[in-house]
C-alpha cells in the first residue's frame, strides 16, 4: 500500500468519526426526557391518591399506558417520598405499622410495611437510633424477604394480582400517608443519628435479665396469685435498678432528660387497657397521655424509668388479656388487683357500648369491705347516686334481694344476711 492510499484512508476515518459525534450531538437525549414522565406520573399518583378506588386507578393506567416500566419506578419514588414525610411529621416504623392494621385492610398494611422495609435500606445503619433499628428489624421479620424494587410490579406477580388492584392498593398507601397527623417526634430522623459509646454494666444486664424471667414466669402461670406475686418481684427488681442507674447518673454529674414512648392499645376493653398502662406508668415516675383518636399512649419520663414501664406493660397486658377470655376472671378484676398492687387510684372501665372509651373513676370501698353482695352502706351510696333520676321520671327500684338486706330493715325483722360487712358503719347500723 503506497503513501497516498494510507493518507485517503486516515481522512476518511477522520470523515466518519466526525459524522458519527454530529449523530450523536443531534439526536433525542432519553435522560430528560425519562425523567420529566416519572415527575409526571410521581404528580398524577398523589393526585389521584386523595380518591382511591378502582376507577381512578383503572383511568390513570389508561393515561400511562405505554409506559408500564416507568410506573413501577414512579409509584416506588410516590410511596417512598409520602414515607420520608411521615418521618418528618413525628411518626416511627411501628407507628406507621399499627396505625394501618387499624385504618386500611391487610393487603394495604402488608404493602406498606414492605415499602418501610424498602425505604429504610436508603440509610446505614450506624444513622439509625437504635430503637429504630428493632423496630425495622421487626417489621422485615414479617415481611421477609420479599421486599424488592420495583414493588408494584413483583408484588402484582406473588399476590397473583392485575394492574389495577395492585395500583388501587399503592393509591390507598398513599391516601393514608397523606392523611395522618403530624406528631410530636420522639425519635431522630433516620439518617441523622450519631452512634455515641455506651458502658454496659453486666450487674444492670443480670438484674434486667431476671427481671425478664421473672415476667415470663408470670406469663405462663394459669394461677392469678402467683402471677401476682411474680410481677411484683420484678417490680421491685426494676425500681432497685432505675435507683442504682439514678444514683450512678448523680455521680457522674449527667443530666437527667426526659423522653417519651408510644404504646399502641388494641381493642377491645380499650379503656381498661389504658388504665393498666396508666397504672404502671404512675408506680413508676412516668406520666401518661390518651390519645383516643390515634388509639395509643404516649409515656412520659426518664428512659430507664420508661424501659421499666414498657417491659411491665407488656407482659401485664399479656396477662390480661389472658384473663379476659377467663370465666373466672376479668379485665376489671385485672385492673384492680394491678392498681391495688401498686397504690393507685381505682378505675373501672367504661362497658363496651356505652360510647365512651375512657376510664371511669369510681368510688373506693373501704377496707375488707363485700360492696359485691350489696349489704354495704357504701355500695347503696354508690348504688343511689348511679339509679338517680331526673324529676318526674320513674324511679328505678333496687332488686329485692338487696332491699332485704340493708341494715333499716333489719329493725323490721328482716332476715340479716348471711355475709356481714366489717366497716365501723355497718356495724354501727346493726346495733
Amino acid at each position: 500500500m503506497g503513501k497516498r492510499n494510507r493518507e485517503r484512508r486516515k481522512v476518511k476515518q477522520k470523515h466518519r468519526r466526525r459524522s458519527a459525534t454530529g449523530r450523536e450531538h443531534v439526536g433525542p437525549d432519553p435522560g430528560p426526557d425519562r425523567a420529566q414522565i416519572l415527575e409526571r406520573l410521581v404528580i398524577s399518583l398523589s393526585t389521584a391518591a386523595a380518591v382511591a378506588t378502582s376507577q381512578r386507578a383503572a383511568e390513570l393506567l389508561e393515561q400511562s399506558r405505554g409506559y408500564e416500566r416507568e410506573l413501577d419506578v414512579a409509584a416506588d419514588l410516590a410511596v417512598h417520598e409520602a414515607i420520608r414525610a411521615a418521618w418528618e411529621h413525628g411518626w416511627s416504623p411501628t407507628d406507621l405499622h399499627e396505625i394501618a392494621r387499624r385504618r386500611v385492610d391487610a393487603d394495604t398494611a402488608r404493602y406498606l410495611d414492605e415499602a418501610i422495609v424498602l425505604e429504610s435500606r436508603r440509610y446505614s445503619v450506624g444513622t439509625l437510633h437504635p430503637r429504630w433499628r428493632v423496630a425495622l428489624d421487626d417489621i422485615a421479620a414479617a415481611v421477609g424477604s420479599s421486599a424488592t424494587a420495583p414493588q408494584m410490579r413483583r408484588w402484582a406477580a406473588s399476590h397473583s394480582a392485575d394492574e389495577c388492584s395492585v395500583l388501587t392498593v399503592v393509591l390507598q398507601v398513599l391516601n393514608l400517608l397523606g392523611r395522618i397527623p403530624a406528631m410530636e417526634a420522639l425519635l431522630p430522623l433516620p439518617g441523622s443519628h450519631r452512634q455515641l459509646a455506651a458502658v454496659v454494666d453486666e450487674v444492670d444486664e443480670k438484674m434486667l435479665s431476671r427481671v425478664r424471667a421473672l415476667l415470663a414466669k408470670a406469663e405462663a402461670t394459669e394461677f392469678p396469685d402467683e402471677a401476682e406475686a411474680l410481677s411484683a418481684k420484678a417490680q421491685a427488681l426494676m425500681v432497685r435498678h432505675s435507683l442504682r442507674e439514678a444514683v450512678a447518673d448523680h455521680d457522674h454529674g449527667r443530666p437527667s432528660v426526659a423522653a417519651a414512648r408510644r404504646v399502641w392499645i388494641d381493642n377491645p376493653y380499650v379503656a381498661a387497657k389504658v388504665a393498666l398502662v396508666q397504672a404502671v406508668a404512675e408506680a413508676n415516675r412516668c406520666r401518661t397521655v390518651w390519645h383516643k383518636d390515634l388509639g395509643c399512649v404516649v409515656n412520659v419520663g426518664a428512659d430507664s424509668d420508661l424501659d421499666v414501664v414498657d417491659l411491665l406493660t407488656t407482659s401485664l397486658l399479656v396477662q390480661a388479656s389472658r384473663a379476659m377470655w377467663s370465666p373466672d376472671a376479668g379485665t376489671t378484676f385485672v385492673v384492680s388487683r394491678v392498681r391495688s398492687r401498686f397504690g393507685c387510684p381505682s378505675w373501672s372501665p367504661t362497658p363496651p357500648g356505652s360510647g365512651s372509651d375512657s376510664p371511669q373513676p369510681v368510688r373506693r370501698s373501704p377496707r375488707n369491705c363485700n360492696a359485691t353482695t350489696g349489704c354495704c352502706p357504701c355500695w347503696q351510696r354508690a348504688t343511689a347516686q348511679s339509679t338517680r333520676r331526673s324529676p318526674g321520671s320513674s324511679r328505678k327500684r333496687s332488686p329485692a334481694r338487696f332491699r332485704r338486706t340493708t341494715p333499716s330493715a333489719w329493725g323490721r325483722g328482716a332476715r340479716r344476711p348471711t355475709r356481714r360487712c366489717s366497716t365501723s358503719e355497718t356495724r354501727s347500723r346493726a346495733e
